[in-house]
């Protein structure tokens, strides 16, 4: 958690100038270094602190690299001045931060709470596999293009013109990907997990349609951003997150695929 945290500034500050190429060659080298420490340790017999292992080797590796090529060194200074800056924006942003990460869980907190470790496998891992496109991919995009948007931000009709090519480039992406799963959950469950986890092949086609409408989200929040409209985007994820809350609770009733 520390270690990501401070991948965050000059991760931004590459994305800033466009400079995707030096990012894509942290993460890159990032996953070479954590997955191939990881199948090593996992052939030792470490079990799951292989993946914990690849959790912390991925972090320490994307800051290592993200620094080198910023050339952007931490001062451990607090200027009041720069605080000041964006005191405006952060008042609205951090309040939508703060919701989105204790709500995006609720559902796996219930899942387990209420359901059983069983469940929580079978519902946990369907999700997983369905958001893993769209939070590689469309939040990929939406970062890449949030430093264009910026750039573009006193320029309407340029930035009209880009929105409309990245949802288009997001339509061709991930839907596609997602409405072939759901057409054969069952065929693709057993090919890529075995048997074992069948019962989680109805719960795919609703979580595509989640994950399909998800994807556009994170676009579209990416644009209220970068036009330094936060207050938009902390209306919006209050209406969502209340709804979100109301809809699980009630979907309880109805077993994991009324969660879904």
């Amino acid at each position: 958690f520390i270690i990501a945290s401070a991948t965050i500034v000059p991760g931004a500050l590459l994305a800033k100038d466009l400079r995707f190429k030096n990012l894509a060659t942290s993460n890159i080298l990032a996953f070479l270094v954590s997955y191939g420490g990881a199948l090593i340790l996992g052939y030792y017999s470490f079990g799951v602190w292989a993946l914990v292992f690849q959790y912390i080797a991925f972090q320490v590796v994307t800051l290592s690299f993200n620094l080198i090529f910023a050339s952007w060194w931490p001062a451990f200074t607090l200027q009041r001045h720069s605080l000041k800056k964006i005191t405006k924006f952060v008042s609205r942003f951090l309040p939508t931060q703060i919701l989105d990460y204790f709500t995006s869980n609720i559902d796996l907190m219930l899942v387990g709470k209420f359901f059983g470790k069983n469940e929580l496998g079978i519902y946990g891992r369907a999700q997983g596999i369905i958001m893993m496109p769209v939070n590689s991919l469309s939040i990929l995009l939406s970062k890449s293009f949030f430093s264009i948007f910026s750039i573009l931000q006193e320029d309407a009709s340029k930035l009209r013109s880009n929105f409309v090519s990245s949802a288009k480039l997001l339509m061709i992406t991930i839907p596609p990907l997602l409405i072939a799963i759901a057409l054969v959950p069952g065929d693709f469950v057993v090919i890529v997990f075995g048997d074992q986890w069948l019962e989680m092949s109805p719960l795919l086609p609703v979580l595509c349609a989640a994950g399909i409408l998800g994807s556009f989200n994170a676009l579209n929040d990416g644009l209220y951003t970068a036009l330094g409209r936060a207050d938009i985007l902390l209306r919006v994820v209050v209406i969502e997150k209340i709804a979100l809350v109301v809809m699980i609770i009630a979907g309880m009733f109805f077993g994991l695929l009324g969660i879904a």
